[in-house]
């Protein structure tokens, strides 16, 4: 498995002296060789590393959360374990999030949504009913193992760019990217 550090436009690469740097040439980006390496250097580096997610060149894909119970964690060196939710559990974070996707609003049905770490386990979250969230299988999908805010700064870019290119040149939109990026 071959791990890429992208914020979807620039690569995570390290120069002679170890600093981290950002490429655009995909062949310059560092190769991290599990998914822990990749966590572990958005940790080390918050900074530069922020809204960079990893991607696995060997399915070229975003890796979701789901891979992430495989790998170990880096604090304590154990598998990373979920626990098992009731029906009873589940419904009373149903009820919290009002039968709505917490992150896009969406209704959403009690035997049909899924529980989300507000703080992904893998960077150290707990796994405890005060740290779940009720969404929809699609936002819990795109929002992976991000903290929320890194996940609004994502979807947020690509809206933006979405935007710019069907919209780029019109005047509408220019007034209303005007006013959004002074909300963003």
């Amino acid at each position: 498995m071959a791990i890429l550090l992208t914020n979807g436009k620039y690569f995570i690469a390290h120069n002679k002296t170890g600093a981290v740097i950002k490429v655009t040439n995909i062949s310059k980006a560092q190769n991290f060789y599990t998914m822990e390496r990749a966590l572990n250097q958005i940790k080390k580096a918050p900074g530069k590393c922020k809204s960079y997610y990893p991607v696995d060149t060997s399915v070229t894909e975003i890796v979701v959360a789901s891979e992430t119970e495989k790998i170990t964690s880096v604090g304590n060196k154990k598998k990373i374990k979920r626990k098992r939710y009731s029906a009873e559990q589940r419904k009373i974070i149903y009820q919290r999030a009002n039968g709505r996707c917490k992150l896009c609003g969406r209704k959403i049905e009690l035997n049909n949504f899924s529980l989300d770490h507000v703080i992904p386990l893998s960077m150290g979250g707990a796994d405890s009913m005060t740290n779940l969230q009720a969404t929809c299988r699609g936002c819990n999908f795109q929002k992976s193992y991000f903290l929320p805010d890194q996940f609004f700064d994502r979807i947020s870019e690509i809206f933006v760019y979405q935007m710019e290119e069907r919209y780029g040149r019109k005047d509408d939109w220019k007034a209303v990217h005007k006013l959004l990026m002074e909300m963003l």
